[in-house]
């Protein structure tokens, strides 16, 4: 596919010059005459490739500006095409764009060979652009990561100097970011135990140390839990430049958990105890809680039991009974005793009652109630039956349910009642597979009914492993354990006992180990440092994909191996052992910088940090070493160092004179000529006594300058100061009128950080603006003389082109006629005082006059419909060629003998008052058919083409019965 360029340049004939030198190199064409179109065609075209701009664009935005608006919204290459070779003209270019600068008439070779380069430049920065671009988000997404990490994370670097703390950190050990980055980890942790230490050292030597509960005591004596890791990291030649240790206190999650078993062993025992139904109220006899037993027991709901009183549901005992009741069981703790309590629906059924104290923060009365009607009816070995099984099945964690030998469920206990969703009521007489549903926990198969293969075989049978159970509310529990029969004292089977546990919590833990360690093993591939494991012996077991990229080995190919085969020699390994050993702090902070060796032997210099890796019991079973590569870092310290030389010098020896102050306004930064310019006796003199060397004026000299006016002091309040003029009077020098542009600092933090001004001295370039107004009127005298030069050489020319007409069989008047139409242009011009505009009807008529009389024998009436206007000279210009190649065309193919030869032309502005339309015709022959604006061939053709789209117009031609051209163009074509 052919590479598009936009060819930006005013002059017609020249644009139509270099187009066809571009388009014999192979590449499309598309051309603008003015900034504004280019603008605009680039908007619209996204396939353009490249842009050749000229400087100058006549009116309107010039080449640079229409760069600069370019380049604000698209990447594009901009190579300047002009006939400027002044240096401060070249010097602006590059400031805008650096993809070459052509010098117009340089030759073809020259402009293709630079139009070449920019688009090798242009790739090469693109390619750049998307390198940089993909490493600042892989730091933002590692920061991201890491700050979101619910452990808290610090990376050292090998001297165990700290290089990052999460937020996390800073908060669980109490330290600030400024108090830690940049120190030695045992700085800030003095008293680190020695075992730490070891780690660290571990670490840096490629192993990596963990422990999942270990005892951190803090220096106010407190002990913490923690769980850590302890790794090395990677530089990018696999040497480890540091460790990272990840932390996290889990004191009050062992607390917690140690409050919820014991909650849960005490609600346990509550559910052991109960007989039946329980309720819960507050000193003021009021129901706080009930549970589902004595809902289903009363008839009432738990929402009906709350809003009731003891006396609505006991049908023998009133208000003043109850309060004493409350009040005794208040003073002895405890009180049993049978009552008569009231259904919903009016029945009457006996109850025993167990009430006692509940301790807590505040006093409660728990009661225990138990039916005790169907006990009493019925006979007295059922009834030991039904209750021993019913205390069995209350009292016991796991839930129960009994079937019959057709599968209907019997009985179930609360356990069994919570996990299906089901009350034993709904649930009694009803098939088990509709109450115990159960389905496969991965593929959702529904599993088959263990009750039809416990009646068949005769034996217990045990659930299948990751079995749910769907309950009625919605719920889904992991559920473990198996079916029995139930057999008389003849062994026949009379049912079957289905007994099960929620396992859902150890399931899920199981699960979270098992994701944990998935996570594990992505974040220790992910983390860029080099990371080394190994046992106690230092033979290596593991590393990362990192240590891999850094050093060249596989996981293969080192392990097994001693730690000191990754050094540069031995003598380096027994350096970070001393370093180790003589360190005393908290090996989290330790890291240490030595020169290891890469698989194919090259030496790179790392930071080292080594952590212990322990078992639950706190046993060391290895270590992890973290390395990172600071080859880069190394040069980038030696470069920031060099740029800050650089900075002062360049500061120091340029003609602007700079002054910074910081958020405060104190100067904290002047150039060498600020100091000369205000006559100071050296750069560090404080700010606070300038005024004793100099005074500031406003622009007059006499009036002194308002603080609030100062430029340095506008900027420091956010206001962007641009050529604001001053006047600076040293105390025994002679003064200067400054220029002074200025702005607002803002760090990275987006807060101020003080303030900048570049003050100019503009005192010459004064003098010089008096010297150019005398010089303006020169120049209107040299204008004229100009002028008339012009005029007598285009003459000149025309009299060249017709004495050699008369020498030639090739018909050369229609390049005379071009020329004179130029000359007509500048006679009009000498004539008026407005050089901008010219009357389009006097200047058109004259045009074909000229036009007619010289190359048509005959006598052509001229109908001139021309409305009274003027426009730009630079729209007269094209308006005239187009005329003239449309006045010769019908001299030459139009006009017959045999008719009066008129030719009409005619301007008007359209209904929208937005565009002219001119309108040339002529009598005599009809245009031919098979040429046309549309796709042109001649030269004559093409000619108004390319002049329509000069001036952003449009042209359209009407054949027959006579030739009607139509050209439209904007009002303001400027």
């Amino acid at each position: 596919m052919k590479k598009k360029i936009l060819l930006v340049e005013d002059e017609t004939l020249i644009a139509m010059d270099e187009a066809q030198t571009l388009q014999k190199y192979g590449y499309e064409v598309v051309t603008a005459y003015k900034g504004e179109k280019a603008l605009e065609i680039v908007e619209e075209d996204p396939e353009v490739s490249l842009i050749l701009m000229d400087i100058d664009l006549g009116k309107g935005i010039d080449g640079t500006e229409a760069a600069q608006k370019i380049l604000e919204h698209h990447e594009l290459p901009i190579v300047f095409l002009s006939s400027h070779t002044e240096p401060e003209i070249v010097e602006k270019t590059e400031g805008i764009t650096s993809y070459g600068y052509i010098v117009k008439n340089s030759g073809e070779t020259v402009l293709s060979a630079s139009i070449r380069m920019a688009f090798r430049l242009f790739e090469a920065k693109m390619l750049e652009k998307k390198h940089k671009d993909a490493l600042i988000h892989s730091h933002k997404l590692m920061s991201y990561i890491i700050e979101h990490n619910q452990s808290a994370i610090a990376v050292h670097d090998k001297d165990l100097n700290y290089i990052y703390v999460s937020k996390q950190y800073l908060n669980q050990y109490n330290v600030r970011e400024r108090d830690v980055i940049g120190r030695h980890h045992y700085e800030v942790f003095p008293d680190l135990p020695q075992k730490w230490r070891d780690v660290h050292q571990r670490a840096l030597m490629g192993e990596v140390s963990r422990g999942e509960t270990d005892p951190y005591e803090r220096e106010d004596g407190t002990t913490d839990w923690t769980r850590w890791e302890c790794r090395p990291w990677y530089e990018s030649d696999e040497s480890i430049g540091g460790i990272i240790i990840y932390t996290e206190v889990i004191s009050k999650e062992r607390r917690i958990n140690r409050d919820v078993r014991d909650n849960i062993n005490y609600v346990q025992s509550i559910l052991r105890t109960t007989k039946d139904g329980f309720w819960v109220l507050d000193l003021d006899e009021k129901f706080i809680d009930v549970n589902s037993a004595y809902c289903r027991m009363s008839g009432y709901t738990r929402d009906e039991i709350l809003e009731r009183r003891i006396p609505d549901i006991d049908a023998d005992e009133n208000l003043e009974e109850t309060e004493e009741r409350f009040k005794r069981i208040l003073s002895t703790g405890h009180e049993v005793f049978e009552a008569r309590h009231r259904r919903k629906d009016g029945s009457i059924f006996n109850v025993e009652i167990s009430a006692s104290i509940l301790g807590g923060d505040e006093d409660r009365v728990i009661c225990f109630c138990r039916d005790i009607t169907e006990r009493k009816k019925a006979e007295k070995e059922l009834a030991e039956r039904e209750e021993k099984l019913r205390i069995t099945l209350d009292s016991i964690g796991d839930a129960v349910i009994t079937t019959d030998l057709d599968g209907n469920v019997i009985r179930m206990n609360p356990v069994a009642e919570k996990l299906t969703g089901w009350t034993v009521d709904t649930a009694k007489g009803k098939k088990l597979q509709e109450v115990f549903r159960i389905t496969k926990a991965d593929t959702r198969e529904v599993l088959d009914n263990p009750v039809e293969k416990v009646i068949k075989t005769g034996e217990v049978v045990g659930l299948a492993n990751h079995t749910v159970l769907l309950s009625k509310d919605g719920h889904e529990y992991q559920i473990a354990d198996s079916a029995a029969p139930i057999k008389d004292k003849d062994q026949n089977i009379e049912g079957v006992v289905l007994v099960f546990r929620d396992v859902s919590e150890k399931y899920e833990r199981e699960k979270q180990i098992t994701e944990n360690e998935r996570k594990y093993r992505g974040l220790f591939n992910s983390i860029r440092d080099a990371i080394l494991v190994t046992d106690t012996d230092r033979n290596i077991i593991d590393c990362n994909s990192a240590f891999s990229d850094v050093f060249g080995y596989s996981l293969e190919d080192i392990r097994g191996k001693k730690t000191v085969s990754v050094y540069k020699n031995e003598d380096e390994y027994t350096q970070m052992g001393k370093a180790l050993r003589e360190y005393k702090g908290d090996q989290a902070n330790f890291l240490f910088t030595v020169n290891y060796k890469r698989k194919d032997g090259t030496i790179f210099p790392g930071e080292t940090n080594v952590f212990y890796l322990r078992d639950d019991e706190g046993k060391v079973t290895g270590f992890i070493g973290l390395i990172r590569d600071i080859t880069d870092r190394k040069k980038s310290e030696k470069s920031i160092e060099k740029n800050k030389i650089f900075l002062d010098t360049v500061l120091d020896n340029i003609k602007e004179a700079i002054i910074i102050c910081n958020e405060e306004g104190k100067i904290v930064r002047l150039n060498e000529s600020a100091r000369r310019l205000h006559n100071l006796p050296e750069k560090q003199f404080p700010a606070e006594k300038w005024a004793e060397y100099y005074d500031l004026y406003y622009p007059d000299g006499e009036t002194l300058l308002a603080t609030e006016d100062i430029p340095l002091f506008r900027a420091l309040n956010g206001e962007d100061v641009i050529n604001a003029e001053i006047m600076v009077t040293p105390k025994g020098g002679s003064s200067h009128l400054l220029s002074c542009n200025g702005h607002q600092l803002i760090n990275n933090e987006g807060k101020i950080a003080g303030a900048v001004i570049a003050m100019h001295d503009i005192t010459e370039y004064r003098e010089i603006e008096k010297s150019l107004r005398n010089a303006l009127e020169e120049k209107d005298f040299l204008m004229g003389e100009l002028n008339h030069r012009v005029k007598n050489n285009l003459a000149l020319v025309s009299s060249l082109i017709y004495l050699k007409d008369s020498e030639t069989d090739e018909d050369l008047s229609e390049l005379m006629h071009r020329i004179d139409v130029i000359k007509l242009i500048h006679e009009k011009l000498s004539q008026q005082n407005d050089l901008d505009q010219i009357d389009v009807k006097e200047y058109l008529q004259e045009l074909l006059e000229s036009i007619f009389s010289s190359a048509y024998k005959g006598d052509v009436d001229i109908v001139n419909n021309i409305e009274e206007v003027s426009i730009p000279t630079k729209t007269a210009i094209p308006l005239a060629l187009i005329t003239n190649e449309i006045a010769t065309n019908a001299i030459k193919h139009g006009f017959t003998s045999d008719k009066e030869a008129r030719f009409t032309i005619a301007m008007t502005r359209d209904s929208a008052n937005t565009q002219y339309v001119l309108t040339l015709s002529n009598t005599g022959h009809p245009f031919p058919e098979d040429i046309g604006v549309e796709h042109p061939e001649t030269m004559g053709l093409q000619l108004l083409s390319t002049l329509a789209d000069q001036i952003n117009g449009t042209i359209e031609l009407k054949k027959e019965p006579y030739p009607i051209f139509t050209i439209r163009f904007p009002l303001q074509n400027e």
